[in-house]
């Protein structure tokens, strides 16, 4: 435009710095001109702006344009979608291209232009679509945290569950052993009993079998040697009767008797001149021995007798001796 002063290509230069900042949200505010005739000079740009936006011929927006930003704004929750704020700052950023003298007019009437097509701002539907658009992933790495601390979850209580098992099983076999133990415990203590009993018993019997040592080996005991008479009927019986030297304590042993038929006892007898006296019943043990020890040998007896007499004894011998001693020894 010939004829231009620097304030008007000043204020021309403002007013499209202006309007090129326009869709910025961040600068909205008009730095005052400079002078009174830059303030005039920009209103009249402005109103021509006007003007020349009126005139210029509208535009048709290429074949499946509409369809296009429908199916973008109307779509699927998944579809990626551009900001479009990114959009007009790219827009509002691109470099002006520089004018000549000529061709004002025509800048002018596309930098006018231009902003008319924009969109303000997206509409809510749009940026809730593409607000939810970035959900899923976010949702996704929930689902995956939750899935995780679930599974770390179900180990610790196999774990948990694994380790109450393993106490069970150590607890029982713990009360198992204890079990035992009591029970070894307590058969031990039986033991010990049993044992010290059969101890005692035996001691005791060591002592009778001593004394008796004693009693047969003393000096001036006398011994009536019992055999079977001629046609005995247990000629493998054999014995012995021990006298003390005082006449007041003797002992006989027998062995090889055969068992007393039921209802019969084994008896022994002293002899005397023409007589006989009862001297008691002789219990014969398991495999034909018997021991008998008592106190009173008559003065005036000449031997020993054994018979088979019914059950308890009799005052008379009745059967026949089956053992029978009437030579004694002086030892």
């Amino acid at each position: 435009m010939s004829g231009v002063t620097d304030s008007e290509s000043l204020a021309v230069e403002h007013v499209l710095d202006e309007l090129a900042r326009a869709a910025s949200p961040d600068d909205t505010a008009v730095a005052p001109p400079e002078d009174e005739v830059a303030e005039v000079l920009e209103r009249l740009y402005l109103e021509v702006l006007g003007l020349v936006g009126a005139a210029v011929e509208p535009l048709e927006p290429p074949a499946g344009a509409r369809a296009a930003l429908l199916a973008r704004l109307g779509g699927d929750e998944t579809q990626e979608v551009e900001p479009v704020g990114e959009t007009i700052r790219e827009a509002a950023s691109e470099p002006v291209p520089e004018r000549d003298s000529g061709g004002a007019q025509d800048v002018v009437a596309q930098r006018t232009v231009a902003p008319a097509l924009e969109p303000e701002a997206a509409p809510p539907a749009a940026l809730r679509r593409a607000a939810s658009a970035a959900a899923p992933p976010k949702r996704a790495a929930r689902q995956s945290r939750r899935r995780g601390l679930g599974l770390f979850a179900a180990l610790l209580a196999l774990l948990a569950l694994g380790a109450g098992g393993a106490a069970a099983y150590f607890y029982s076999e713990l009360e198992s052993a204890a079990a035992r133990l009591r029970r070894l415990e307590r058969e031990r203590g039986e033991a010990v009993d049993r044992g010290r009993a059969e101890a005692a018993a035996l001691a005791t019997r060591l002592a009778e079998l001593e004394r008796r040592h004693e009693f047969v080996t003393a000096p001036g005991v006398t011994v009536f040697a019992l055999r079977p008479p001629g046609q005995a009927l247990q000629p493998l019986a054999r014995g012995a009767l021990w006298l003390a030297p005082d006449r007041q304590r003797w002992l006989v042993d027998l062995r090889g008797l055969a068992p007393a038929p039921p209802g019969r006892d084994y008896q022994l007898w002293f002899l005397l001149e023409g007589a006989s006296r009862p001297a008691g019943v002789v219990p014969v043990a398991q495999g034909g021995g018997a021991i008998l020890e008592s106190s009173g040998f008559p003065a005036t007896a000449t031997g020993v007798a054994l018979t088979l007499e019914r059950a308890g004894g009799t005052a008379l011998a009745s059967g026949p001796p089956i053992l029978l001693g009437t030579s004694p020894v002086r030892l």
